[in-house]
This record gives C-alpha cells, sequence and structure tokens, in this order.
C-alpha cells in the first residue's frame, strides 16, 4: 500500500503546472505536432524478483530459485537503461538500450569443487518506428 501512494504522489507531481492570468485574453494553444525535429533522452530503472526452478542436465534435480527483489539487487554489479526518441511530424524512431551485469558466488558440496562464481552480461539493443494517428 505504501508503495501505491508513493507511485501516485509521484505521478502527480509529473503533471504540467498552468498558470492563468484572467487580465489577459487566452492565447492560442501551439499544435500538437512539431513541424521540426525534436529529441528525447529518457533513463530508467527496473526491478525484478525470480521465482521458479532452473535445471541443467537431465539427470540433475533442478535447482529451486526464490529471490526478491532485494536479494537481486545486492548481486547486481551495474545496469545502464536508456532510450533515445527523434520525432519529426507524425513519426518518431525510437532506440531502447539496456545493460546489466549481475554476479554471484557459493560453495559446492563435493571434494573437487569448494566454491564456483558465476557472471551474467545482458546487452539489449531494440529500434522502433512509430506512427501517430
Amino acid at each position: 500500500m505504501r508503495y501505491l501512494a508513493i507511485g501516485v504522489i509521484s505521478a502527480s507531481l509529473l503533471t504540467p503546472a498552468w498558470a492563468s492570468d484572467f487580465s489577459q485574453p487566452p492565447s492560442p494553444r501551439p499544435p500538437l505536432i512539431a513541424s521540426g525535429p525534436s529529441f528525447y533522452i529518457t533513463s530508467y530503472l527496473w526491478a525484478t524478483a525470480i521465482n521458479g526452478k532452473s535445471a541443467t542436465f537431465p539427470p540433475l534435480p533442478a535447482a529451486a530459485i526464490n529471490m526478491s527483489f532485494r536479494d537481486v539487487l545486492k548481486e547486481l554489479n551495474g545496469a545502464m537503461m536508456a532510450s533515445l526518441e527523434m520525432r519529426v511530424g507524425r513519426w518518431s524512431f525510437l532506440v531502447d538500450g539496456q545493460f546489466s551485469q549481475v554476479s554471484s558466488a557459493g560453495a559446492l558440496p563435493g571434494p573437487f569443487f569448494s566454491s564456483v562464481k558465476l557472471r551474467s552480461q545482458i546487452a539489449t539493443v531494440q529500434g522502433s518506428v512509430l506512427h501517430r494517428v
């Protein structure tokens, strides 16, 4: 409930503020679609949790995985996420990119290996072409 309240308050603070002067006649609104190109850069964050089973080879048993967002955040080494958008008239061209690196270590049973360290790097790039009607 607390997170919902924080989200609603944050969203309400992001709305544009309008001030009016009643002594002046209202000015015409600018057009909704700009004539020249406009550019937007947006960075963002993600939150994830992992719950399920993971298996490698058929004879080996599946391992249960249950990690909350706090556990995932402890293992996160770094992340960058951003989108770039260019709008020209009714058309938009969007490039979205994400990079994250997670590493974890643990102890293994058995006489041969005493510990293991895993590192995972993920990079994605997506391109989109949009048209407003």
